[in-house]
């Protein structure tokens, strides 16, 4: 089985995997008891290797986006599944983050993390109410005490966000650990935007090709060359890029983009939004997962205001140049 072919069948799964969890056709505690019991039969040394961190990065897809809305004892059963499948004493090394693969190499510590803040919360309303703390202890198996220090530490770095998610896969990491952890989250997710020009604090410019330059030729008769201009970002997001962040992550950077889109086109806009954003977008449609935000998004909100209100025809070409 090539490399490529594992990948499709593993995001296969995460996509089939959500859809029947979230229409309620499978309870999720009940797979997850049932897989961690089918997967304790196994060998140990049989359970090493990608399979068990493709595992961890489905099961992240469905918890990153309903742990907020959610009872934490629905998802105290991936502990169990957390100590079968990392079973070794000694901890792993942290993963290249330079390489995409390190974010699903993350994924069993980055739920770690998601169910320990989780449990502070729930602890810190319950102490609020008089009631008694959550009492499940969310200690990491050994093998995932490196990770989950490199994820702690990874936080608190400072380094350029812009520019790392254009060359590695440090932003997707945050965005995937602190979903729920808007201090991180939110910054983070800042700079995604910033990075395909969906901000307003993208000032630069930059010539759309085709877009009527004096020096591409003889204008007709009657008529001036004019440089249809966009915002600078030209280079979208990478498929690696986009593929290693959560479906969290993926929706509210689709929710983003065509909120920022449907504004610079009400506004009457005189730049058309960046090449960057527009192919970004393009890419992140192809994502089954966030069909609701995805392509219903641009079909029930995008097209509709850019294209059948009478009153913003004439913003059309500036924000979708031909």
């Amino acid at each position: 089985m090539t490399e490529e072919h594992r990948r499709l069948i593993w995001s296969t799964l995460s996509s089939e995997l959500i859809f029947f969890i979230l229409f309620q056709y499978i309870n999720f505690s009940s797979f997850v008891d049932r897989l961690s019991k089918e997967i304790s039969k196994i060998p140990k040394k049989q359970r090493v290797g990608r399979g068990r961190d493709e595992t961890m990065w489905t099961l992240l897809q469905y918890i990153s986006g309903s742990i907020g809305k959610n009872s934490l004892t629905e998802f105290t059963c991936v502990l169990k599944l957390l100590r079968v499948l990392y079973w070794e004493l000694d901890p792993l090394p942290a993963p290249d983050i330079s390489k995409p693969d390190s974010v699903r190499a993350l994924a069993g510590a980055a739920i770690l993390f998601m169910l320990r803040n989780k449990a502070r919360q729930v602890s810190e309303e319950a102490s609020g109410n008089g009631g008694q703390k959550f009492g499940v202890r969310f200690a990491p198996p050994p093998a995932l005490a490196a990770h989950s220090d490199f994820l702690r530490r990874l936080a608190t770095q400072e380094f350029d966000l812009v520019a790392s998610a254009r060359g590695d896969f440090r932003v997707p990491a945050l965005c995937n650990t602190y979903s729920t952890c808007q201090e991180v989250f939110t910054p983070t997710m800042a700079a995604v935007y910033k990075a395909i020009g969906a901000s307003a604090d993208v000032q630069e410019t930059t010539p759309l090709p085709g877009g009527g330059s004096a020096a591409s030729g003889s204008p007709s008769a009657g008529t001036t060359a004019t440089t249809t201009l966009a915002q600078a970002p030209t280079e979208p997001l990478t498929m690696d890029f986009l593929d290693s962040l959560s479906v969290h992550a993926k929706m509210s950077l689709i929710h983003s983009v065509v909120t920022y889109v449907v504004k610079q086109v009400a506004t009457g806009a005189s730049l058309a939004v960046s090449p960057a954003l527009v192919e970004t977008y393009c890419r992140i449609l192809v994502y089954t997962e966030i069909e609701s935000l995805g392509l219903k998004s641009l079909m029930n909100q995008l097209l509709p205001q850019v294209t059948f209100n009478p009153h913003l025809n004439s913003h059309l070409k500036t924000i979708f140049p031909a």
